[in-house]
């Protein structure tokens, strides 16, 4: 399987290397942004306490995917980095 992703050479995460690793970035960041927006979230006086839970509720489940779908697709071990092994 080809790899879309690699560790961050600094910190915790993965960065994308590939075209389908971009698409599937581009992808995460368009729910997180429609999610805000439908949960009031660029428009405080509207947004209630229940909005907010259901934003950071959908935020939650949106990264917890995000992981298990890309986990298998990163090349490496996604660990703490301090920069390159010397």
């Amino acid at each position: 399987m080809k790899k879309w992703f690699i560790p961050k050479p600094y910190g915790w995460g993965f960065v994308p290397i590939t075209w389908e690793g971009w698409l599937v970035t581009g992808i995460f960041t368009s729910l997180i942004l429609v999610s805000g927006y439908l949960n009031n979230l660029f428009q405080p006086e509207l947004m209630s306490r229940n909005d907010f839970i259901n934003y950071l509720l959908d935020f939650a489940i949106l990264i917890i995917a995000l992981i298990y779908f890309s986990l298998p697709r990163t090349e490496g071990k996604v660990q703490w980095n301090w920069g390159e092994k010397k």
